[in-house]
This record gives structure tokens, sequence and C-alpha cells, in this order.
């Protein structure tokens, strides 16, 4: 991609895989997925207590240097395997309030470091609540500001992470800038929250699109890191359910497993959702029971057995860390309804009774003219034909 910056010399760079032919200088860009990001802005802070909690905020970090490159490339893979919520922001218009400083972050009418200080006195001031002032811990914070390289109207991401003390991180003393040498360690994550801008621009404040905030609950249990960034642990089922058996079908699809293997996990894991919705003690299911699930329809040498949780993450799916099936909602995610642009009919079809002309589905797609052909028994075609020979 053309026209990336060089962040030491500002030459145009045409090959983002090549150094600067200026001064030489590293793109330092980011791999993430299928994507390429580079890192906009970042900065840490400390929170700490001594009697009460304060907080110290260093200087942005040197983006010369490929520190911040390798922070979110280890991160945001943390990040992707980790059990996460996925949620909107709650409408709020008072003016420190975590939307409306996103709002003006987007629209340029507030500066990083002044959103960063902004966000730390939030946590300062929950921090300090009589109710929780003296069960909590320091912490160190590390924002991120990144954005794709592939697509030009991408606002970016907003990465907020709280790790262990300094100990977790090492830093130079005033500036808090991240040392070269030592690589950081992202083993100590408490909690950590991403806001995708662009989703958020889209969705905020009516929420009728894809969710724009993960979250992370990490090692911490407070609620104080939660709840100061307006991260609500609401969970979607539906959207969970409809997400889990949508990448069973990407990840046989991805891997060529097989319609066979597609349906024996679409029925197996439907099964088990509905047990578990029938359960009066436990309701709740994790994507590591879905994919011990998933591994019993793999055959016994598979090289893909063990790996539907990590696909999951990796490609973003938005299931939630927990989330508890109702009645039917399976079978629910599996029907696929059709009709008409002037609804003269519905109809409902489960995906694994769907097959080509060859095949002894009831439901078979025709090979010309968008031809559903649906094999009925003898009393419910008569049904039917009695209107048609109707005169």
């Amino acid at each position: 991609m053309g026209g990336f910056v060089c962040q030491e010399c500002g030459n145009v760079i045409d090959d983002i895989e090549q150094n600067c032919e200026i001064c030489g200088a590293s793109p330092n860009v980011a791999r993430i997925g299928n994507q390429n990001f580079i890192v906009v802005n970042a900065i840490t802070a400390h929170l700490e207590k001594e009697k009460i909690f304060d907080y110290t905020i260093g200087e942005l970090w040197n983006l010369t240097t490929p520190v911040a490159t390798e922070f979110i490339t280890r991160i945001e893979k943390k990040f992707r395997r980790k059990n996460k919520f996925h949620n909107y922001l709650i409408k709020d218009s008072l003016p420190n309030s975590i939307p409306t400083l996103l709002t003006k972050f987007i629209k340029d009418k507030i500066i990083f470091e002044d959103f960063c200080k902004t966000v730390m006195n939030k946590l300062k001031l929950n921090s300090n609540n009589e109710n929780v002032v003296t069960k909590l811990v320091g912490g160190t914070l590390v924002f991120v500001h990144y954005k794709s390289l592939s697509d030009a109207d991408d606002l970016g991401k907003l990465l907020i992470v709280m790790v262990d003390k300094r100990g977790a991180f090492d830093f130079e003393e005033v500036s808090l800038q991240p040392k070269r040498l030592n690589p950081v360690n992202t083993d100590a994550l408490r909690q950590a929250a991403m806001f995708d801008l662009t989703l958020f621009d889209e969705c905020y404040p009516d929420n009728d699109g894809h969710s724009y905030v993960d979250f992370i609950q990490g090692k911490s249990q407070s609620d104080v890191f939660k709840d100061s960034l307006g991260c609500t642990k609401d969970v979607d089922n539906k959207r969970s359910i409809n997400e889990i058996f949508r990448a069973i079908e990407t990840f046989v699809s991805f891997n060529s497993l097989g319609r066979a293997v597609r349906e024996n996990a679409d029925v197996e894991v439907r099964d088990f959702l509905d047990t578990k919705s029938r359960d009066t003690i436990d309701k709740s299911v994790s994507v590591d029971e879905i994919q011990k699930i998933i591994d019993k329809c793999l055959p016994k040498k598979s090289k893909f057995l063990g790996t539907f949780k990590d696909f999951v993450y990796e490609n973003e799916f938005k299931v939630d860390a927990q989330f508890e099936p109702t009645i039917y909602s399976a079978t629910q995610a599996l029907t696929i309804k059709l009709t008409d642009e002037d609804k003269n009919f519905e109809i409902k079809i489960l995906r694994g009774a769907i097959g080509d002309e060859k095949s002894n589905k009831p439901v078979i797609i025709g090979s010309r003219n968008n031809e559903v052909i649906i094999r009925l028994s003898p009393e419910e075609f008569h049904k039917l034909r009695r209107y048609a020979n109707e005169k």
C-alpha cells in the first residue's frame, strides 16, 4: 500500500515491506490477522495507592522504535485468544462519559493525551470509593490507538490494557517509555478493553449494528476498571449462539473438513445446547465446551483437534466468554427463513436439510431458474395439489 508516511523523516513510503529509502527507518507496521496496522499513539500510566489512589502519566511513546508495534502485535494476539465479553456502550451524554469522550476523540475535539488523562481521572475517582479503596491495588495501564493501513476510512481501535504493577513492565522512570531491551510481558494481563472506533461511530447511540466493545475480565475480579470505561457485562445469548454456528460452518469450510463433519457438529452442538437450556442448576456454556464437542466430530488423528476455540477468537466471532441458551435457540440459529417479495409464502428450513439434486435431502437446490424443490409426504403434497388443479 502506498502513501505511508515515515514517522522518522516524513518521507512517503510506497512499499511497507521496505525501510524508508531516505533515512532507512523501519515502517514499524504491525501484521495482525490479514491486515497491516500502524500505531498512531501510545502512552503509559500508573495508578498507585499510598493512602488513596493517584495516577501518573508518561510521555507519548516514541513510535520510531519497534516497541509499540511489538506491543500491539503481542497484546492483540493475546486479546484474540482470551475469553471476551462483547457489548455496546449505554447512551450517556454527560461531558466526561466514555461515549462522549470517544465521540470527541473521533471528531478531533480532544487529543489523545487529554483523553487518557480523563480516563485515568475516572479510574482514580472510582478506585477511591470508600467501599473499594481498601481492597484494590494499583496497576499499570497502557493506552494504544492504532489504524488499519488497508482502509483509508478506518478510525482505528483504542486498546486500554491494565496489568500488574510496575514489575510486569520495564519502563523509563519519568517518561514511562517501555525499554526496548526488555520485551513487554503481557502474561500479567489483568483487564483489558478494546473499542472499535469505526463501529462505535456507526452504531452509537442506537446500538443496532455489530458490537464495538470487547472486554477481558482477566486476573482481576474488580469492577472498577470495567465501570470506569462504561463496559457492561450484559450477555447477548442469541448473538453468541448464532455466532457459534456461523463459526462451525466457517471452521469446516476453511479447513475443508466436509459436509458430514459440519452436519454432525450442527446436530451434536444443537442437542448439547438444548440439554443445557433445560438444566435447572447450570445453564452456562463456554467455547471450551463447544470445542470438546467439535473434537468428537473430527477424525481421531485430525490435525484440527483442539483448534476450534482459537479459530473462534482469532477470526473475531462475537461469542461471549459465558452464555446461556434458551429452549429451541439452537434450532432457531440453524434455521434459514425464506420468503418472496410479496410475502406469498414463508419457509423455514434447517440448514442440514438442504442438498443438491443428487442428494436424498428433503430440500433440493435446483440447477436452474433459482428453483427449490421440497420433498413432501403424499398427504402434504395432496394438500397443495388440490389448489394447483382448482378450476
